[in-house]
């Protein structure tokens, strides 16, 4: 204990005079042993640090997304900052007490669900994209919980405070305007929303739009008449892990000067980010305004039709089998595929190892358009048990490496009884 005593949306007095408001750092971690065996965890990796300042009725943002070592999903969402059990600098105990923390009291009219009174308020995206629009100047304290999940099942959690300071400081800027056009079009029509389709046979030179960027700005005096500008592109309707500034060309900032405009291109690869449907992307145009830059997005829609690709094809068909416990079973299975493309083979099983059966796979060949490779069952009872378990199924998958690895695997079924 304490905070500072002249934040705007907490009660926060000397613990002498009144309502104090501690600060507690809270980390939640999982069993370092699990069902027997060390359980191999990393806190996820938090957060950046605020700008200096926001500013009234200006749109203020910040990236908060931690890192995972361990690649666990983390979620972000805002709750009320925690306060400690004691208003003492040092506890007379001199040992930390433990959860549950109280809370920290609002000052009214703030809470919860009104943090900064913004227009509109402090939100946070379960990606851990920060956002607000303040209305008027102060200090407010706010804090966001990261929770950790690993195959859909929490592991830990971490709260973390901030203070956001606005001030009515910021120099009268306007954003940058952007617009777009698409190839061997007259002008640039596009300011909001854009629609382009782009077919197979279309080349990569041309599978492209173009953008241009002004900002009024660069015709002020107290600009001196001059505006830096640069573009970023984000993912509007997936997720991916490819990077989108790949569509950007070499250069993607400029100055501008005297009221001139950038233009820059824009291509896209020849397979899409999704395999069903449009993708959708938010190419945005940021200036250098204090404290934050302002910027203006050009929502595009495209459509590309991928490399046309023939899926790998299993020729041997599915298996039911029953063989008596002592014999042996062998199974050729052989797979193509039209395009010639590379080959990969894999296997499920359900509740079973197949070492344990006595069942293997042997002779696998994988070349260009072809698989092959045999499934072999071994059943002595002086080597497997069968007492448990009598009935199997093996699934083959048949998956082609295409150029845009879009292609559905074909499954191959064995449904096995000893």
């Amino acid at each position: 204990c304490c905070r500072n005593y002249s934040i705007t949306n907490v009660i926060s007095n000397h613990p002498d005079e009144g309502q104090y408001a501690g600060q507690t750092f809270y980390l939640e971690f999982p069993p370092v042993v699990k069902n027997g065996e060390p359980f191999i965890n990393s806190s996820p990796q938090l957060f950046p640090p605020l700008n200096d300042y926001a500013c009234p009725n200006r749109h203020y943002w910040v990236d908060f997304a931690g890192f995972d070592a361990d690649g666990d999903s983390l979620t972000y969402k805002l709750v009320t900052p925690i306060s400690t059990h004691s208003g003492r600098a040092i506890p007379v105990s001199e040992v930390p007490g433990p959860a549950p923390y109280p809370n920290v009291i609002w000052q009214s009219p703030f809470g919860i669900d009104n943090i900064m009174n913004g227009a509109p308020d402090l939100m946070v995206s379960n990606e851990g994209f920060l956002t607000v629009t303040p209305t008027q100047q102060g200090l407010y304290v706010f804090a966001v919980k990261c929770e950790e999940f690993r195959d859909g099942e929490k592991i830990g959690e971490v709260i973390r405070d901030f203070q956001m300071l606005v001030l009515d400081i910021c120099p009268v800027a306007d954003p940058p305007e952007i617009a777009g056009r698409k190839l061997g079009e007259p002008t640039f029509s596009y300011l909001d929303n854009m629609v382009v389709n782009f077919a197979n046979t279309v080349t990569d030179e041309n599978r492209c739009i173009e953008v241009q960027v002004s900002d009024p700005d660069a015709l002020k005096v107290e600009d001196a008449f001059t505006e830096n500008i640069y573009l970023k592109v984000i993912p509007l309707n997936f997720k991916t892990d490819k990077n989108l500034g790949d569509v950007l060309p070499t250069v993607s900032s400029a100055v501008l000067t005297d009221g001139s405009v950038e233009t820059f291109k824009i291509c896209f690869d020849k397979c899409p980010y999704i395999e069903d449907g449009n993708f959708k992307i938010g190419v945005i145009a940021f200036d250098d305004a204090c404290a934050l830059p302002l910027s203006d997005t050009l929502r595009i829609e495209v459509g590309i039709t991928p490399p046309t690709n023939f899926d790998a094809q299993f020729i041997t068909p599915d298996k039911v089998i029953s063989i008596t416990e002592g014999n042996n079973w062998d199974y050729d299975i052989e797979g193509t595929d039209a395009d010639d493309d590379m080959l990969v083979l894999d296997v499920i099983t359900e509740g079973f190892e197949l070492a344990d059966v006595g069942m293997s796979f042997i002779n696998e060949t994988l070349t260009n358009g072809q698989a092959n490779t045999t499934f072999k069952w071994e059943t002595g009872c002086d080597i497997y048990d069968f007492t448990e378990q009598t009935e199997f199924e093996v699934k083959v998958l048949l998956d082609d490496l295409d150029e845009c690895d879009f292609g559905k695997p074909d499954t191959l079924t064995l449904n096995l009884q000893v």
